[in-house]
């Protein structure tokens, strides 16, 4: 039985603010709470700073998923990269209230709202922020990538798991995977992308465990090992994302047909709608 292609409409968040709780939910991190903190206040000032930028994702008249994604004033050197994700928040935040134009947008997480066929809808997903990107003046897409398999290797080095690969020469890693395969390529590291602080009661409740003496200690879910300070109470835990740059797709004339099938009222609210291939 043949199927067809989907058709997926990007609508900004700003036209739909009733949807905000919605979006929140379908980011936050499963299986990782130690990350939600962080990833609530991420999501709190996207929401409310840039609401033009964060993407419901709809198949007809299903939500199917979301895309999280800020703007950033970007010289195109790996090393202008910011070094966390508060830096780059400072810097999106900086640009706005100065009125600084941004020539880059930066991809923080695709989700998708249905576990079933979930990565094929991500890389529509992402497919189709190449096409939009562009239509909202951004030179430049890049993504935070956070590696999916790196907590099952902790003590390997972000810097040697970023350039694993299979026996086929894909990468390892299946989020990383799924940018090379949509043309992506890798710039380096977001080496200090989250830090965690909690006291130690916090991290044991996390862990499922008890710590009785100092030193690292492996938790699920963790890329790196978490330092335990007994003398102070406290659990301190920091991890990085991988940089991939993915080359914006300027719609070729018959493109232009598929990208912008809406009325125009639609079309002056924001939305686009993309064939997925």
């Amino acid at each position: 039985k043949g199927t067809s292609a989907m058709t997926l409409t990007l609508d900004p968040l700003d036209q739909y603010p009733e949807e905000i709780p919605t979006f929140a939910r379908m980011h936050r991190q499963a299986g990782a709470p130690f990350l939600q903190a962080g990833v609530d206040a991420l999501l709190g000032q996207a929401t409310h700073r840039f609401p033009e930028l964060q993407l419901l994702v709809r198949s007809g008249d299903d939500l199917v998923g979301a895309a999280l994604l800020l703007p950033l004033r970007w010289n195109g050197a790996a090393g202008n990269l910011p070094v966390c994700l508060e830096e780059l928040l400072i810097r999106a935040v900086g640009c706005h209230e100065l009125g600084k134009r941004t020539n880059t947008l930066v991809c923080l997480s695709v989700t998708a709202a249905d576990t079933r066929g979930r990565n094929n809808l991500r890389s529509d997903i992402l497919t189709a922020l190449r096409r939009w990107a562009p239509l909202q003046g951004f030179r430049s897409l890049v993504a935070a990538v956070r590696p999916v398999l790196k907590p099952e290797h902790p003590l390997i080095p972000n810097e040697q798991y970023a350039h694993w690969r299979r026996s086929d020469g894909k990468h390892f890693d299946p989020e990383l995977r799924m940018h090379a395969d949509l043309g992506g390529s890798i710039l380096g590291l977001m080496p200090r992308a989250l830090a965690v602080a909690a006291d130690l009661s916090t991290w044991e409740r996390w862990a499922g465990a008890v710590f009785t003496e100092g030193g690292e200690y492996i938790v699920k879910g963790t890329q790196k090992p978490v330092l335990i300070d007994r003398d102070s109470g406290c659990g301190f835990y920091e991890e990085a994302r991988i940089w991939v740059t993915h080359r914006p797709e300027r719609p070729h004339r018959r493109d232009r047909r598929r990208v912008h099938p809406l009325p125009a009222e639609t079309k002056a609210s924001g939305a686009m709608a993309v064939a997925a291939a």
